[in-house]
């Protein structure tokens, strides 16, 4: 980092930072959507962050922690405190420190937005994006003129800060939101109860599967549910492999970046009796005994989704039923060994992916964990699995009720459905089922609305 010369046993403090880039108190309008971390290492260049900022956003930045040089400490201000060994370097540096950024202190935390802007940050930076005049990641680095010898990292964290989007809000035919990002709600709806091939190889039909989509196809289209642009609703003999894969290849084909997409599926999932390495949701037409030709792999759902242009993607799954797929040469696995749960995690962007994933909102919301059985029953609303109904009354304002954990503020937000639903499914089983997510998603979406 700097050419100089050494004096021995003089301590000294440098003080050439600013706390804080530019603090700006978040309206009160805008609620906490997404939280990210990284680190940005000391001997990186320019190094992209975790996010995409969106038309609408309000953004804060923060940062903490010291990175070193030899001799000597730095902070996200350009701030140091040099001990034992003080490194000084020339009289033309020390004045006028010479810096790759002259708009920003030297050794301070900088910014570069996809515009080209360029901010100092410091200890704190906040900008409002209402006009969209950012559209893209935020690139960060500290503002040395030199790295290689610099050591240590320091801990940033991006918090996006949004108003609350409410149901309708995206039904512009296409009109981008100026506040969510949202142009479309688009969605796939799929429940199979019926089984062509039902007997073989210990393939059951299920009671409810099909009541499951219909009444949750329903709730989208709904003015509760934020009547969703477009619904593709496939049920027992219309959920047949060919015309699965086409609702999320053909039908999900003209989605935009600013599109939310939901996907609902409620049917059986199992891996292959001759393969149990290869996953499968098993389709209407789907025969046990040849399911790498007739059923739905899990890699091909898995390709499917990711080569959506949508940011947004919820996947809700209630897959993992008893009564699965087996040799009847041998006895019945039981649920610990379908891992149909762990196949949807998989989702490329949901769990821990490459950083440049790490902007893609994707969750998976399961019936329950890897190792449970997704139950169904007749007592519930006429019949349906226990995860979905317990899901649709969550929708329907449950999850906004005060003593299910909601605000009671009139709308229901992912995070509050969520909730409700883990804990009456986990109650009404008997501890026996755990709805479960993976993946991140803005959790202050609001997915519906409380009818008076």
């Amino acid at each position: 980092m700097i050419n100089s010369i050494a004096l021995a046993g003089l301590p000294l403090v440098l003080l050439c930072g600013c706390a804080t880039g530019n603090r700006v108190l978040v309206p009160r309008v805008y609620e906490l959507a997404e939280t990210h971390n990284m680190q940005v290492y000391a001997n990186e260049d320019w190094q992209q962050g975790p996010y995409r900022v969106q038309e609408g956003d309000f953004i804060r930045i923060t940062a903490e922690g010291r990175w070193s040089t030899v001799g000597g400490n730095w902070d996200a201000t350009g701030s140091a405190f040099w001990t034992a060994v003080v490194w000084l370097v020339p009289p033309l540096q020390v004045f006028h420190f010479v810096k790759p950024m002259p708009f920003a202190p030297f050794c301070c935390l900088v910014a570069l937005f996809d515009n080209g802007d360029r901010v100092a940050v410091g200890r704190e930076y906040s900008v409002g994006n209402e006009s969209g005049r950012y559209s893209g990641p935020v690139y960060f680095m500290i503002n040395d003129t030199e790295l290689a010898d610099n050591r240590g990292a320091l801990n940033v964290q991006l918090q996006v800060f949004r108003k609350s989007v409410t149901p309708g809000d995206s039904a512009g035919a296409g009109v981008k939101s100026p506040t969510t990002g949202i142009a479309q709600r688009r969605a796939v709806v799929i429940g199979i109860s019926d089984y062509q091939h039902r007997g073989k190889w210990n393939l059951t039909n299920l009671g409810y599967a099909a009541r499951d989509a219909q009444a949750f196809a329903g709730y989208l289209k709904s003015p509760s549910g934020g009547r969703f642009d477009k619904v593709d609703v496939l049920m027992d003999g219309e959920a047949t492999t060919r015309n699965v894969k086409a609702a999320l290849r053909e039908g999900l084909r003209g989605v935009q970046q600013e599109d939310f997409v939901v996907i609902f599926w409620a049917g059986h999932g199992s891996p292959d009796p001759h393969d149990e390495r290869e996953l499968y949701l098993v389709t209407h037409d789907t025969d046990p005994e040849h399911m790498a030709s007739t059923a739905y792999a899990m890699r091909e759902f898995k390709t499917d989704v990711e080569r959506l242009k949508a940011q947004r993607v919820l996947v809700i799954a209630d897959t993992c039923h008893s009564g699965g797929i087996s040799d009847p040469s041998v006895a019945l696995r039981g649920p610990a060994e379908n891992r149909i749960v762990d196949g949807f995690r998989g989702l490329k962007g949901i769990g821990v992916g490459a950083q440049a994933q790490r902007a893609c909102l994707r969750m998976v919301f399961t019936a329950c964990e890897q190792g449970e059985k997704s139950r169904e029953s007749a007592d519930l609303g006429g019949g349906h699995g226990v995860f979905t109904w317990f899901l649709l009354q969550s929708l329907s304002g449950d999850a906004d009720d005060p003593k299910q954990g909601g605000n009671g503020d009139g709308k229901v937000t992912l995070g509050e459905v969520i909730e409700a639903t883990r804990d009456r499914v986990k109650r009404w089983t008997g501890n026996q089922q755990h709805p479960d997510t993976a993946g991140s998603f803005e959790r202050s979406i609001v997915m519906g609305s409380v009818t008076q």
